[in-house]
């Protein structure tokens, strides 16, 4: 399926929450027309873990430096990109920074 019928046939919805000191990143699926929900994604993320990495990569012998901003990012499209590939929508590659995957999120 192209990424176009994709947007016709379902739309997805993101939901972030701390609870305990972790920060839970869903991507849900859903249908667009009966709203009913098909599937779903998790990523939990420690974020005293991820405050010291994100500290420790601005420090000058780190290779890349990084921000809560983009640690979002990152999950986002790996949440798509699995989606992507159990769907399978074809050629689409979101992972890659310069899609943009705004338009899959309602």
């Amino acid at each position: 399926m192209t990424k176009q019928q994709f947007l016709q046939a379902f739309k997805c919805q993101v939901d972030a929450r701390e609870f305990n000191g972790t920060l839970y990143i869903t991507t849900k699926v859903l249908n667009r027309q009966t709203g009913k929900q098909i599937g779903q994604i998790t990523n939990d993320i420690n974020i005293q873990e991820m405050n010291d990495h994100i500290r420790d990569s601005h420090s000058m012998i780190s290779l890349m430096s990084f921000n809560w901003n983009d640690v979002y990012d990152k999950t986002l499209r790996a949440q798509l990109t699995s989606i992507a590939i159990a769907t399978p929508i074809d050629n689409y590659y979101p992972m890659d920074n310069s899609v943009d995957i705004s338009d899959i999120y309602v």
